[in-house]
């Protein structure tokens, strides 16, 4: 991993980020000014992944892609009510229950950028035996 000064201080605030986010939960999502946050939280099948999606007046970012294929389903379907327009999905770090719905939430919105810092992206594009990391693979960044 390159710990260059920038590298850490962008994983220090996902991280920051994505602690405070999966501290809410559906009943208590925030509205600050023009965006909202609400999160989804798969169940116990799930794994109790949490997704956050972030809207703003026409789109919307979601944070991490869940683990199974339904819950990515069930992310997507809490999206769609919004009516916003998914335009990136940040993937904080490599472990599957972050990044194995991809494959769902491309089908669903095709032109959306999947982003991560780049010791994630490298991390997750060397699984390129995985077929949903296959299926999207194409819109990573280059680590």
């Amino acid at each position: 991993m390159n710990f260059s000064r920038r590298n850490l201080l962008t994983a220090t605030g996902a991280l920051g980020a994505a602690t405070v986010l999966a501290s809410l939960d559906r009943a208590t999502a925030v509205a600050q000014g023009s965006l909202k946050l609400s999160l989804y939280t798969a169940d116990d099948n799930g794994f109790l992944v949490n997704s956050v999606i972030l809207t703003g007046e026409k789109e919307a970012i979601v944070v991490d892609a869940q683990f199974s294929l339904a819950h990515a389903h069930r992310l997507i379907a809490d999206l769609l009510t919004t009516g916003k327009r998914l335009t990136t999905v940040y993937i904080t770090h490599p472990h599957p229950d972050h990044y194995f719905g991809l494959e769902v939430v491309k089908a669903a919105f095709p032109d959306a950028r999947i982003v991560a810092i780049p010791s994630v992206a490298a991390a997750v594009g060397g699984l390129r035996g995985h077929a949903a990391v296959v299926r999207v693979l194409g819109s990573f960044p280059a680590a």
